[in-house]
């Protein structure tokens, strides 16, 4: 009876610890994980992924203003780029990696995730879909970056 209570109060001593943090948990460098790359192709034409958009960001200024200058209205940048493709446009995804390619994850404008258990896939695409994320997942068992592109119709 002597044993079991001692091993709760250890367990519960070392639970304590843990959850205050007294123990220091190693993290993990992102930059240093050997992901793979997705890629989505269009015929011969590899295209290009969407960048994200920081809205709190403003453009680098190009010169020195000056001051007796009237104030010029910059225009908005858009980050995003725009994949010029017809409706119906057949899509091959896929991806690189030195492990090679297991799996491809991805979805048409939020919807249903679909998974192919292979390394590159062909996929229409469908009508009115205006974006495209995707996934792939290397022989490591490590996925890469969700990769976002945009869409807009011929």
């Amino acid at each position: 009876m002597m044993k079991k209570r001692i091993a709760l109060f250890a367990l519960a001593l070392v639970g304590a610890v843990l959850l205050t943090g007294c123990v220091g948990v190693p993290t993990v460098d992102e930059s240093t994980i050997d992901r793979p790359q997705a890629t989505v192709m269009m015929g011969d034409q590899a295209l290009e992924p969407t960048l994200p958009v920081d809205p709190s960001a403003s453009p680098a200024p190009t010169a020195t203003p000056d001051p007796s200058a009237s104030p010029a209205q910059e225009e908005p940048v858009d980050l995003n780029v725009y994949n010029p493709v017809p409706q119906g446009a057949v899509l091959t995804l896929s991806g690189t990696h030195s492990s090679g390619i297991k799996s491809i994850c991805y979805r048409f404008d939020g919807g249903q995730t679909t998974v192919v258990q292979q390394a590159s896939a062909e996929v229409a695409l469908p009508d009115g879909a205006q974006k495209l994320e995707l996934y792939v997942i290397g022989g490591n068992e490590i996925a890469s970056q969700w990769a976002t592109y945009y869409f807009k119709a011929e």
